[in-house]
C-alpha cells in the first residue's frame, strides 16, 4: 500500500468516526439542521419519502412526543473497507 493510500485510508476512518461523533452531538444538543446535513440530500426515510426536510420532522416529532433528554455515548467503532472508495 503506497503512502497516498493510506494516508487517504486514516482520513477516511477519521471522516467516519467524526461522523458517529456529529450525530450524536447533534441529536442530543437538537440541532436538527445540522442533523439532517450529516445525512445525504434525499435519504430515504420511509418508502414515499426521501428528503432532508422529512428527515428533520420526523425527528422533530420524535423527541417532542417521545424523548425529553438523550444522552449518546460513542464507544469504539471497528471500521472494514471492502475497497478503496
Amino acid at each position: 500500500m503506497s503512502i497516498e493510500e493510506r494516508l487517504d485510508r486514516l482520513e477516511s476512518l477519521d471522516e467516519i468516526r467524526q461522523l458517529a461523533a456529529k450525530y450524536s452531538v447533534t441529536l442530543d444538543m437538537r440541532d436538527l439542521d445540522m442533523h439532517v446535513n450529516l445525512f445525504v440530500p434525499d435519504v430515504r426515510i420511509v418508502k414515499d419519502k426521501t428528503c432532508r426536510q422529512a428527515l428533520k420532522l420526523l425527528a422533530d416529532s420524535t423527541f417532542r412526543d417521545q424523548f425529553t433528554v438523550t444522552s449518546h455515548h460513542i464507544g469504539n467503532h471497528i471500521i472494514d473497507f471492502d475497497s478503496p472508495d
